[in-house]
């Protein structure tokens, strides 16, 4: 399947795999589990494939004080001292263990997955988590793991170059210099099964040169994140969502926030906290865009729902 360019639009797909391409991906979780050290008894709170799950699986839909509860109980009954789950659930569960002062010294690793993670979202895991070892995977449903965070340079993230092609490209479709941000388009040498060429999963990276002795394999400096969390400028440029999600982030009183544009000027904040934030958040969007849109609105909420796959989507561009 090729995609078109500026004018691709991510759609709903069911990707199949042949035993040798689910193989390779299973091959890949135990290099990972190899270069973290073995494994160790794990919790892992998800979004479940199924409405029939293992017992060290929780949903990712229960109450943050309730996924607290599953952990300790884990570790008291099953001696389970490691965690993986989203990195926005994992933010979550942080802020609820760092404010009510909950011992989580018991956890030895923590793994986030299937969302680009943010340097803010690491610094509060780490300082939840003080005695965990901390691992990220870069990963998407089409093709399993993209690449694996190298443990020795932390800054970089390894490319599974043995089965993937991956390019990092500019608006007119040539590759980008290192260090340059652009559109991830990928390649599946081995998926024969439902043949993906030169697919766009809709993520920003850019490429990077780790110069560690554990791999040859090549390297990415960089992974933005989703364009569809992009939003629209007024003058059609595109805004990467990372540096207003910081901002809105360390408002004091800010638990939980989503920016939502349906249109170039219709832009809602849905914010969860305990006071009204409208105008430091007000103050944010103009920071940011240089203007407030026409149409922009703010809706404190009791609590933002995660989508049907389990996340969290902090922004969301319609326009």
């Amino acid at each position: 399947m090729k995609t078109s360019g500026a004018r691709f639009r991510r759609m709903n797909l069911k990707i199949a795999k042949s035993r040798t391409r689910a193989a390779m991906n299973q091959a890949d979780v135990e290099l990972v589990v190899r270069l973290l050290g073995g494994p160790m008894p794990c919790t892992r709170i998800i979004h479940p494939p199924s409405d029939s799950r293992p017992e060290w699986m929780l949903d990712i839909r229960e109450r943050v004080e309730d996924q607290i509860g599953f952990l300790q109980s884990r570790y008291m009954h099953q001696r389970s001292i490691a965690l993986t789950t989203y990195p926005t659930n994992a933010e979550l569960l942080a802020r609820e263990i760092i404010e009510q002062g909950i011992d989580m010294r018991f956890i030895a690793r923590v793994g986030v997955y299937a969302e680009a993670l943010e340097p803010a979202q690491e610094a509060l895991i780490r300082q939840a988590f003080p005695n965990a070892q901390f691992w990220t995977t870069y990963s998407s449903m089409e093709f399993g793991i993209i690449a694996i965070r190298c443990p020795s340079d932390v800054r970089y993230h390894h490319l599974m170059a043995h089965k993937l092609g991956i390019e990092v490209l500019r608006d007119d479709g040539n590759p980008c210099d290192a260090g340059e941000v652009g559109r991830v388009v990928i390649t599946d040498y081995f998926n024969r099964i439902s043949p993906l060429i030169r697919y766009e999963i809709g993520d920003l990276a850019a490429r990077g040169e780790c110069s560690c002795n554990m791999t040859r394999l090549p390297a990415l400096s960089e992974i933005v994140g989703k364009v569809r969390g992009a939003l629209l400028h007024r003058d059609g440029r595109r805004v990467v969502f990372t540096t207003l999600s910081v901002a809105l982030r360390d408002i004091p009183g800010m638990r939980q926030y989503q920016v939502v544009q349906d249109g170039v000027e219709e832009v809602c904040v849905k914010y969860v906290a305990e006071r009204d934030l409208t105008p430091e958040i007000t103050r944010e969007i103009k920071q940011e865009f240089g203007y407030v849109h026409d149409y922009f609105t703010t809706a404190k909420v009791d609590s933002i729902p995660r989508g049907k796959n389990g996340k969290y989507y902090a922004s969301i561009c319609h326009a």
